[in-house]
């Protein structure tokens, strides 16, 4: 954080803190999702599929895993993202405490 231009003649000490705060949650937000930014590696789901096809349908219905059916728009908005807020970022920036609110 040091050298950052977080001085200036109309920038309180309150301020100061708060830049300094939403940069160290940023630097965390950047090492947390660094291994899978980057990560060059493939994953194979041949077995699963393998032995998805030999399941009954009553077995199906229990263990049946695709991973297309998972809505992810849903997931990322309603679950991972307040996930973070809530036990990574512990609320941080965000006013809640805990999963985005709906209004009804």
């Amino acid at each position: 954080i040091t050298g950052l231009p977080l001085s200036g003649p109309n920038m309180s000490e309150r301020e100061k803190n708060i830049c300094i705060k939403i940069i160290e949650q940023t630097q965390h937000m950047f090492m947390l999702y660094e291994p899978y930014s980057f990560y060059k590696g493939s994953f194979d789901i041949s077995n699963l599929e393998m032995l998805s096809i030999e399941l009954s349908e009553e077995e199906k219905e229990t263990f049946g895993f695709d991973v297309k059916d998972i809505e992810w728009k849903n997931y990322i908005e309603n679950i991972h993202i307040p996930g973070l807020r809530q036990h990574v970022m512990k609320g941080r920036g965000t006013g809640l405490k805990g999963p985005a609110k709906t209004k009804t």
